[in-house]
């Protein structure tokens, strides 16, 4: 029988969510709360509950734990904050989870028992929770500005949620220490709203940082799309332009948009016959419509016109 409170094999009515992964050693598994939509303690949205692009987040910190040992790291929008666990456990030096203010019980519960399982493993790492609703420059500030070596964040795009974007990208901007060598990584996970994340490459070129994507390693148990997104500080210029971020096509929007493509051309390259058919057919829309809001098909070739 399916589990009602399972969403993609991961129980957001379980009381504890338990992570496991040999390179947290005797720290294995990492325990937080979690309150479900069966609890009186539940937060209406998404705070209170793990999704299941966090669980892939932190297998990803598990399997490079350089992102984060030995450096400060801050998780936005954390939810549980078991992303932020995970990086403590891995050795960062920091960890700051933060969330809004309706989130703080558990956040704070979550942070103080990993702080105690920290101490009994004689590990070293000063990790706390606090309220960050993203822009708000007084919590910014509170909690440190350009402090952070490493900010990551798990399910924050979400579509027709684009209003907060802006407000994201620049509290992103606003943690990140300066130099080339500190990341901003963006789990996300696609649900069929392309649009989503071409709204926020836009904000991130026009705050001048670099993107690199990857897909996440979601296992057999998973069937969708979920990526990652790697930001970082362009040292040549104020602005990045699209020829520095690289996109990587979700699958499920590869299958229906290149149906005509042979077996063999699965991915989208600067080479395929419907991208290079799709390329005019964007510039034309746009010098004739500036205001038309573009399909997938235009959306995604726009992006792969400019690889180099």
């Amino acid at each position: 029988m399916a589990n009602v409170g399972a969403v993609h094999n991961v129980d957001q009515r379980a009381r504890i969510v338990r992570f496991e992964h040999t390179a947290l050693g005797s720290l294995s598994p990492i325990e937080c709360e979690q309150h479900g939509s069966d609890s009186q303690a539940f937060v209406s949205g998404t705070s209170s509950v793990i999704w299941p692009v966090a669980l892939l987040l932190a297998k990803h910190l598990c399997d490079h734990p350089e992102l984060v040992r030995g450096k400060a790291c801050i998780e936005l929008g954390a939810g549980i904050g078991i992303v932020g666990m995970v990086a403590a456990a891995l050795g960062a030096s920091r960890v700051v989870v933060t969330d809004l203010p309706e989130a703080m019980p558990i956040l704070e519960r979550n942070a103080a028992c990993m702080t105690k399982r920290l101490a009994a493993a004689n590990k070293v790492c000063s990790i706390s929770a606090a309220p960050l609703p993203w822009g708000d420059e007084e919590s910014i500030a509170n909690v440190g500005l350009h402090e952070f070596d490493t900010v990551v964040a798990a399910d924050v795009l979400i579509g027709g949620w684009a209003h907060t974007h802006r407000a994201l990208a620049e509290t992103m901007l606003a943690l990140l220490r300066h130099g080339t060598e500190s990341r901003v990584l963006v789990a996300y996970e696609y649900r069929e709203e392309w649009e989503t994340v071409a709204d926020f490459q836009d904000l991130v070129k026009s705050l001048g940082l670099c993107m690199a994507s990857e897909q996440l390693d979601e296992g057999p148990e998973l069937d969708d799309d979920f990526f990652l997104y790697t930001l970082w500080r362009d040292a040549s210029s104020s602005v990045v332009g699209l020829s520095h971020i690289r996109v990587k096509t979700p699958r499920s929007v590869t299958r229906r948009v290149v149906s005509l493509v042979t077996a063999e051309e699965r991915r989208f390259t600067r080479h395929s016959p419907i991208v290079a058919s799709a390329r005019p057919l964007y510039s034309a829309i746009h010098a004739s419509a500036p205001s038309h809001r573009p399909t997938k098909t235009e959306t995604i070739a726009s992006h792969i016109g400019t690889w180099d």
